[in-house]
């Protein structure tokens, strides 16, 4: 339970490649039979949202199946998680009215969205909000909006939650003003992913009326997102930039890829740990993880390093002096 909230953080946090690392393996992908629990189901969530971030077709189209599955077997409360991750995925295709569909899919009684009830993402209604714009439902848009202002003022000081706010009604109105205070209060806040999502609705929204802001905007979305490899939505904003007449250059330097450098802090302290002879066992007790979140940051640092043994990282591990 620990490690799927642990995992759903780091995504917000735009800490990509260590939220993958922490989810990935717990779940055995080959059918949606074993996402019997809610938290389950919170998990491939959020496992869908790093394979969209992240460019992951094949793991999306896997995943996707596994929803449907899921939405076929599961309880309720997994079924509006499945609905709102094929929801997501049709999004990312750009298809809106699918998405709308899968939010609209009978599975409530009472003729209800298809949403996460628990655990939620205070994000998830800036998602409500595009659907319901795209599609003019205002239903939706609406619900998107209650929604996160009810939470705001039972949640008053708390900045994300506000942020999250002022880009559903800067989304829903829409409003320049609102999304300007989206991505002033996002910045107080881990949420990355969550600032440069807001600085590309803004961008989107001025384009019309003041093209330098806007340009600007995505320019900082773009960068936001490289650097945290959300390559799937760096790509996209490059594609708007390029429709304005835009090719922007960055100046920050592409992530190592291979080789020490490489290495995410958690792989480099597994890495020194299981260099100095621990068991993967005894490196989860260590760092209060589970076993098979040091499988998955030792099977990476194996792949950056180009290595196949613990002895060959020992080895190397002495020669780079981290052990």
């Amino acid at each position: 339970m620990f490690e799927t909230w642990h995992g759903r953080m780091l995504l917000r946090a735009g800490r990509l490649s260590e939220a993958l690392a922490v989810l990935e393996g717990r779940f055995a992908l080959e059918d949606g039979t074993h996402a019997a629990g809610v938290l389950d189901a919170a998990g491939i969530v959020a496992l869908g949202r790093l394979a969209i971030h992240t460019g992951d077709a094949r793991q999306a189209r896997r995943l996707g199946d596994i929803a449907e599955v899921m939405l076929e077997r599961g309880i309720p409360a997994v079924q509006r998680h499945a609905g709102w991750l094929l929801a997501l995925f049709a999004m990312a295709e750009g298809d809106a009215e699918a998405a709308r569909g899968w939010l609209r899919a009978p599975t409530e009684p009472d003729g209800r969205a298809i949403l996460p009830r628990f655990p939620l993402d205070i994000a998830d209604e800036v998602q409500l909000a595009r659907i319901g714009r795209a599609t003019h439902d205002d239903e939706l848009a609406k619900l998107a909006l209650s929604n996160s202002r009810r939470r705001a003022e039972l949640n008053p000081g708390v900045a994300s939650i506000a942020a999250t706010a002022a880009h559903v009604r800067g989304l829903v109105e829409p409003s320049h003003a609102e999304l300007r205070k989206a991505v002033d209060l996002f910045e107080r806040t881990p949420r990355r992913l969550e600032l440069a999502a807001a600085l590309e609705d803004l961008g989107v929204e001025l384009i019309a009326t003041d093209r330098e802001a806007a340009i600007d905007a995505l320019g900082r979305a773009l960068a936001l997102y490289t650097e945290l490899g959300a390559t799937w939505d760096a790509r996209r904003v490059r594609s708007r930039l390029r429709e304005h007449g835009v090719r922007r250059r960055l100046v920050a330097a592409e992530p190592e890829t291979n080789g020490w450098a490489a290495l995410t802090t958690a792989e480099l302290t597994v890495a020194r740990l299981v260099a100095e002879g621990l068991t993967n066992r005894e490196v989860a007790e260590r760092l209060f993880v589970s076993p098979h979140t040091v499988n998955s940051h030792l099977r990476h640092v194996f792949a950056k390093l180009g290595i196949n043994s613990r002895v060959e990282l020992a080895r190397l591990a002495q020669d780079y002096e981290i052990a």
